[in-house]
């Protein structure tokens, strides 16, 4: 498991590779799920399963809103 923290040190979330099989996932501060990647078909996709786009993007859902 990765942390993921902001510039000020601040904990932004984990990747998590070993939670699934040929996946990463993405988990916010809270251990809430935000974001899951999927190695084969090369997929980013929601919780629930509404795939957000191609390639590993998932740490992009690790940063909060501005």
């Amino acid at each position: 498991m990765q942390e993921i923290r902001d510039r000020n040190g601040h904990l932004l979330g984990h990747l998590d590779d070993k939670a699934l099989s040929n996946a990463i996932v993405a988990r916010n501060r809270l251990g809430h799920i935000v974001a899951v990647y999927d190695i084969p078909s090369n997929t980013t996709r929601l919780p629930n399963g509404h795939m957000v786009g191609y390639g590993n993007t998932i740490a992009a859902f690790l940063v909060p809103d501005r």
